[in-house]
């Protein structure tokens, strides 16, 4: 989106849960008799930016680059 090249609104947050697969995770992490985290989709630091996977157009719009 930030490059133009989609012509739409993206929902990222249905976009992560289907590739990302924290449920699966979670399944095998009890398995093994792992702690479980309460949010899989915790904030990072990325290029030495914060990311808030909640608000993942605040992360692009803080690079000066634009489109």
């Amino acid at each position: 989106r930030r490059w133009g090249q989609l012509q739409r609104e993206v929902d990222y947050a249905a976009v992560a849960s289907q590739v990302f697969l924290a449920l699966d995770a979670g399944r095998a992490m009890r398995d093994l008799g792992l702690t479980v985290p309460a949010n899989p989709m915790r904030n990072e630091t990325i290029l030495g930016r914060s990311f808030d996977p909640a608000q993942p157009d605040a992360y692009l719009n803080s690079f000066a680059i634009k489109r």
